[in-house]
């Protein structure tokens, strides 16, 4: 009798393990198998039944191997084939980058539009290396970091904010589909002068730059783009990102768009001079700049400037406003702006000055001292422990 009991307790454990092992491995391969079929809507039914299965006999034992073997299945068929490699010698520079020169590639940026997706392709796939070369070709986003090049569109893990809320609408300025004036797009005041495309464009403002038929791309220049620092002599002030885009949207002239009340702008010093401040209705902008900008550094969280300034005025920088960027003014810090709601700009009194943006990670500071603190205050409860042990001994 007790054999028999032992050896039903060991059917009773093997069964379900090995009926979830295979379900699983099936459940796996059906996953590259498009579209569903019915053996993956089987496979998948088995593996939920088996989950429900253990929570109903209340056995939490039986998880850990099953999800062991689960992970040793995902494992395996993950290394049935041998990923297909593009060979570095692909990664060189595109040819209509080479093309432009070292100082217009670091003024203006790239925007890309040929939305390539590589999330269906196989990884054992030649046709990786098709994709890799069109997306070097098209300096697709954060591509362009290999070369350095500014580029509208790139994201890491998080999107940011008002990159967000512009994207769309740019996209449709490069398409022609918004029927704004040039020289007035977003795209324009934002400095966005090279576009690649999978289609022909038609877009007023844009000149064929480039078309490689092998790769299907199109590219052109935005005669209109603006340099990535501008200088402004008036300002209009807005509440917030959402009301500056919608400004910049009905603006009749080009004008800068600050996120500030008029109280900030008087601590600034930018109300305090002739020109500064919300411009008339019927003026037309003036014909000599009010700054002479000569930029000393341009890194990617220092910018290092002099300024000569006929009359107050406004520095912009079209690169995008994050917390923890901060300007100085001849060596004091002065106000900075979020401004065209994907840039930042610092108010400039008339004369001759030295002007700093610097960015510095606040949220890296804070992490780096509570790490700090943190290793430090276990290293004294080891050290306290031990010592109380050594007592307790003695």
């Amino acid at each position: 009798m007790g054999s028999g009991v032992s050896w039903q307790r060991a059917v009773a454990t093997f069964l379900p393990g090995f009926a979830a092992a295979v379900a699983t491995g099936a459940f796996g391969v059906s996953l590259f198998q498009l579209p569903l079929s019915r053996f993956f809507l089987l496979t998948a039914a088995g593996v939920f039944a088996f989950v429900f299965f253990f929570a109903a006999v209340r056995r939490p034992q039986w998880l850990s191997p099953v999800l062991i073997v689960v992970l040793a299945a995902e494992i395996f068929h993950l290394k049935l084939h041998q990923p297909h490699f593009t060979s570095t010698a692909e990664i060189k520079m595109p040819d209509v980058v080479a093309a432009i020169p070292e100082q217009q590639r670091q003024d203006y940026k790239f925007f890309n539009l040929t939305a390539l997706a590589p999330i269906s392709l196989d990884p054992a796939s030649a046709d990786v290396d098709v994709w890799f070369r069109r997306e070097l070709a098209a300096v697709a986003p954060s591509t362009n970091l290999i070369w350095n090049v500014p580029s509208l569109g790139g994201a890491f893990a998080l999107n940011l904010r008002r990159q967000s809320m512009l994207e769309e609408h740019i996209r449709n300025e490069a398409t022609g589909q918004t029927g704004t004036a040039p020289g007035m797009r977003l795209m324009d005041l934002l400095g966005i002068r090279y576009i690649s495309s999978n289609v022909p464009l038609r877009t007023p403002g844009l000149r064929l730059l480039r078309h490689e038929a092998a790769n299907i791309l199109y590219f052109y220049t935005n005669d209109y783009a603006r340099p990535r620092f501008q200088s402004f002599e008036y300002a209009v002030p807005v509440a917030d990102a959402a009301s500056a885009f919608d400004k910049l949207k009905t603006l009749a002239q080009p004008v800068l768009v600050v996120e500030a009340d008029q109280d900030q702008l008087e601590r600034a010093g930018a109300l305090q001079s002739e020109g500064a401040g919300l411009p008339p209705a019927t003026d037309s902008a003036r014909a000599e700049p009010a700054l002479a900008v000569t930029p000393l550094l341009a890194t990617a969280d220092h910018y290092r400037f002099n300024v000569d300034a006929k009359r107050g005025g406004w520095l912009f920088v079209a690169d995008n406003m994050y917390p923890g960027w901060a300007a100085t003014l001849d060596g004091k810090p002065t106000p900075l702006f979020a401004a065209q709601v994907m840039g930042k700009a610092v108010w400039v009194p008339a004369g001759k000055h030295s002007v700093q943006i610097t960015f510095t990670s606040r949220s890296f500071q804070l992490g780096l001292a509570i790490t700090v603190v943190t290793m430090l205050s276990v290293a004294g409860l080891l050290l306290a422990s031990r010592h109380r042990a050594r007592a307790i001994a003695v």
